[in-house]
């Protein structure tokens, strides 16, 4: 009896073919990972939102007075430049950092100084993790304060427009254009990208026509960083309240370029609302719900100059399409938030 002692195996064309599909198979599954972790992120990021809406209504409920976005510290006390963001602290459950400010008083050293044990508190709450980690920076914030489609007085605003806007601190009441349809706070910076600094000192020739800005500001698609001239970032520091680095308004589209005009980085111009999620910004609304606002959303006439005072206290319509009347706390707009 003859017997065959060979033994079967792949040869080498079925070889490739394993590993071909294996390959396929792989390229198939780490994008849809990908997908999945920015879906958690995304998640984490509104869940992040909708506590600081939550703890805005808490210290409106407590002080009768929602808090300032800039230089208003507790019930008054006035502390320069500080962001609303102070004025939190209690209802994010960092008392210990707000007690230590208030201990500290005027004697605290100056906001950008390193060494300031409070200014180097990375408050997780304020932290897109989508947005990764600003090595060089001091603690960071991703959330800024919406101050609707003001362009114009913005540190020194006579008129009620968005729900924030300088020292002002207004009641929820005042919102007459519904809590629910009316921005408080959004996305700010893109940690790692051209969207974390801004232009300055730009002329005042771009608040009579935005879209002039936007042309200037944007090279064949890209963000023209010659104009990106600030050292301070979008949300560089969470405790730092002007406008370059701390709030937003509802003029350019989601995800546009920044500018201070005449400044460095607290004043007038276009300050955008800006994210590191594709095609969208998180935004938290006046009733503490919060959405994610597409890039694509209605911004009206661009080339219409921004509102002056006189305008405003006129109770001019914004004319900057459903993203200006959602951040417009007195404009008179009917835009419906839950139809976006």
């Amino acid at each position: 009896m003859n017997v065959k002692n060979g033994r079967a195996g792949f040869t080498l064309v079925e070889l490739l073919v394993v590993i071909a599909i294996i390959g396929i198979l792989i390229s198939m599954f780490f994008p849809a990972t990908r997908g999945v972790r920015e879906a958690a992120r995304r998640t984490q990021c509104l869940n992040n939102m909708r506590q600081l809406g939550l703890a805005s209504l808490n210290y409106e409920s407590a002080h009768e007075r929602l808090p300032a976005c800039v230089g208003v510290i507790g019930d008054g006390t006035d502390q320069e430049n500080l962001s609303g963001l102070v004025s939190l602290l209690p209802f994010m459950e960092c008392s210990p950092v707000y007690e230590q400010l208030e201990k500290d008083g005027n004697s605290r050293t100056e906001l950008w100084v390193r060494g300031y044990a409070p200014w180097e508190d990375r408050i997780p709450l304020l932290i897109c993790s989508s947005m990764g980690d600003r090595e060089k920076d001091l603690s960071p914030t991703h959330y800024g304060f919406c101050i609707g489609d003001r362009a114009r007085n913005v540190g020194n605003p006579e008129t009620i427009r968005g729900i924030f806007g300088g020292s002002q601190r207004i009641m929820l009441k005042e919102i007459t254009d519904g809590s629910s349809n009316t921005i408080l706070l959004g996305e700010i910076g893109a940690s790692g990208g051209t969207l974390a600094s801004y232009a300055i000192n730009q002329p005042e020739k771009f608040l009579d026509e935005p879209s002039k800005f936007l042309a200037v500001a944007m090279r064949r698609g890209e963000v023209d960083l010659d104009m990106l001239q600030s050292t301070v970032k979008r949300g560089g520091l969470w405790a730092e309240g002007r406008s370059g680095a701390a709030q937003f308004n509802t003029i350019l589209p989601p995800n546009s370029p920044s500018a201070v005009i005449g400044g460095t980085l607290g004043g007038d111009g276009f300050f955008s609302a800006s994210g590191p999620h594709p095609g969208t910004v998180n935004v938290a609304f006046g009733d503490g719900s919060v959405r994610a606002i597409s890039v694509d959303i209605d911004c009206g006439d661009l080339s219409t100059a921004t509102l002056t005072e006189k305008q405003m206290q006129n109770g001019t319509t914004t004319p900057f399409g459903v993203w200006g009347a959602l951040g417009t706390a007195t404009g008179g707009e009917v835009a419906d938030a839950t139809e976006l």
